[in-house]
């Protein structure tokens, strides 16, 4: 959770409480969504990314930390070891690699999705015009940061079709009357 707060550029994301403006349900959908993506993906023999992608993976959270120190004031701040931050680097790129080869759909743009992205003014594909590329040298990192962005959406997606399937139960304190 800190680390969604975190990259979000959330007020007291390392040390302040966790606010629930902040974190609704979406986040902890997401969270579980991303358990038993993995889960599932280390059943189907897709647990054991490549270290390119997890290199790739780290790389985009420190872009999204603004620093190289990030993982450090992370890792402080969550009393968590590097070993934790590696297990949910992993769990993060075995959930996209699962979902990018099981069920497309949920993350993979179309080639026009892609094209109208490049050629339209939204500021998350802009960096790949002032990189000078065209779009066939671009379509790749255009298609991995578009996926990148579809996998919280596709998590939730993917727990949500699971709760057809599976009961899930969220436990909430109840008010106690005298």
């Amino acid at each position: 959770v800190r680390l969604e707060l975190y990259t979000r550029g959330a007020p007291g994301a390392l040390d302040g409480p966790v606010a629930p403006t902040w974190v609704g349900w979406p986040t902890f959908e997401e969270l579980m969504g991303l358990l038993q993506v993995a889960r599932e993906a280390e059943r189907s023999g897709l647990g054991n990314p490549d270290p390119e992608s997890l290199a790739a993976m780290r790389r985009r959270l420190l872009r999204l930390m603004r620093d190289e120190q990030g993982i450090e004031r992370l890792l402080e701040a969550t009393h968590a070891s590097p070993a934790e931050f590696d297990t949910l680097l992993r769990r993060l790129v075995v959930a996209r690699e699962f979902l990018t080869a099981r069920r497309a759909r949920l993350v993979e743009p179309t080639d026009t999705e892609l094209r109208q992205a490049y050629e339209g003014d939204d500021p998350r594909y802009r960096m790949f015009h002032a990189n000078g590329e065209g779009f066939a040298a671009a379509r790749r990192a255009m298609r991995d940061e578009w996926v990148n962005r579809a996998l919280p959406s596709a998590l939730r997606q993917y727990l949500r079709a699971l709760g057809s399937r599976v009961r899930v139960r969220v436990f909430t304190p109840s008010a106690v009357t005298p």
